[in-house]
């Protein structure tokens, strides 16, 4: 008796045809809507980013469900995790903001610096040297 492999190739045709759009998922959807909605001094979110990460550094992003807003599926948080110059003050640093889905509002929820937990005040501080040294000025 002959086996026939047309329906394992089926499954396999169409498993690759619909995995670009399986792979789109609500965060990716979150992501964009946070890199181009949050204004920074009339710059994107992810310009604005990027320009802090410099010549050398990275920027990654990453949306979750926060276990405090489990029961709300509108709010979730947008965390930005960024790689500096080696050489910089500021090697890195890492943001979280709580964004609401359905009216698309952004609240910043918690700042690190270097790896440590910092207020909000001494993170715009931090800012700001961010901001020149990726121009070059040194301070």
């Amino acid at each position: 008796m002959r086996k026939t492999f047309l329906p394992g190739l089926i499954v396999i045709a169409v498993s690759l045809i619909w995995m670009p759009f399986a792979s789109c998922t609500d965060t990716d959807s979150d992501i964009r809507t946070f890199k181009e909605k949050m204004q920074f001094q009339g710059v994107s979110g992810g310009q604005y980013f990027d320009q802090l990460a410099g010549v050398e550094g990275k920027v990654e992003y990453k949306a979750f469900h926060p276990d405090k807003y489990k029961d709300n599926p509108d709010i979730v948080c947008i965390e930005v995790d960024v790689v500096r110059s080696p050489n910089s003050r500021y090697k890195n640093f890492k943001v979280q903001y709580l964004m609401n889905r359905r009216m698309q509002n952004m609240e910043l929820g918690y700042c690190e610096l270097n790896g440590k937990p910092v207020p909000l005040l001494e993170f715009g501080i931090a800012l700001s040297g961010m901001l020149l040294e990726s121009t070059g000025m040194k301070f």
